[in-house]
């Protein structure tokens, strides 16, 4: 009894192993990254949104442009200021939280941050 009780334990403990080993569960899943692409960042989920996340920060891409323009650009977003200097699109960059990355996606926030003087997009960040 005591042997297949052990015998059960260990094969159980193997599978999370093997399961961890081969990303079946753990605490990435990222999609590989895309290029910043407004239709489908529009029509996207989170994922697809975290995929092109990156290329839409550090491409300077909105750099200069008003408000109006970004909102033709990527859609409402999902949350905003209360001075509408910033908009924030919540993003899934693939990572997970909790043991062996079983707690679920950790979101992220890709914001939009906006010059209070010139009304134009002073740049965007990613955070949780």
């Amino acid at each position: 009894m005591r042997k297949s009780l052990a015998a059960w334990i260990l094969g159980i403990g193997a599978a999370f192993f093997v399961a961890y080993l081969t990303g079946a569960i753990g605490k990435r899943d990222r999609q590989g990254a895309r290029a910043f692409e407004p239709m489908a960042w529009q029509a996207g989920d989170r994922r697809v949104r975290g995929a092109m996340a990156n290329d839409l920060e550090h491409s300077a891409r909105l750099t200069g442009l008003r408000k109006a323009q970004v909102l033709e650009l990527l859609g409402p977003p999902d949350a905003s200021d209360t001075s509408g200097h910033a908009l924030s699109y919540v993003v899934d960059l693939g990572l997970r939280t909790g043991p062996w990355g079983l707690g679920g996606p950790w979101l992220f926030q890709t914001t939009v941050l906006f010059d209070t003087l010139r009304g134009e997009v002073s740049g965007v960040r990613t955070n949780d």
